[in-house]
């Protein structure tokens, strides 16, 4: 978790998220013809927060200091929304996590992949380009010792 509490405020949320599928016309809609990728992000929300271990699991998790984070060492890209509720989390990642790259997507809340799929596709699939041939530059010179 990112902060002391952040399992319970997720949980919560969560089991907010699964009663208001309860609401009023919600079930009937569902069953009557919502997109079928809606119905299973319903059903899988619901297994989560009823079926799994995820609640309990992140009640007793401890928060992830930044400190922690100076640890990383793999390439990592993080993807937001400008108008994402939790942006200000964001910074502290790229801040902590050494050779972060931070990608802020206009027009974009925190549900970004499924507002802009084709904008996250894009700049996920520069960054891993980017990343590959960062390989090979390291990778080059080894190899040419090798082969002499």
């Amino acid at each position: 978790p990112a902060f002391e509490g952040w399992g319970d405020e997720m949980i919560e949320d969560l089991e907010d998220l699964v009663a208001g599928f309860d609401g009023p016309g919600i079930r009937s809609y569902l069953a009557a013809g919502a997109p079928r990728s809606l119905r299973t992000m319903v059903r899988t929300c619901e297994e989560l927060v009823t079926q799994s271990s995820l609640g309990p699991d992140l009640r007793r998790s401890e928060p992830t200091r930044p400190e922690d984070l100076e640890a990383i060492t793999c390439p990592t890209i993080l993807l937001y929304g400008e108008s994402s509720d939790i942006l200000d989390r964001a910074f502290v990642l790229e801040d902590s996590i050494p050779g972060t790259v931070l990608e802020i997507v206009d027009g974009c809340s925190h549900a970004l992949l499924m507002e802009n799929p084709h904008e996250v596709a894009r700049l996920t699939g520069d960054w891993l380009d980017r990343q590959a041939e960062q390989a090979c530059r390291e990778r080059r010179p080894t190899e040419i010792a090798v082969a002499r």
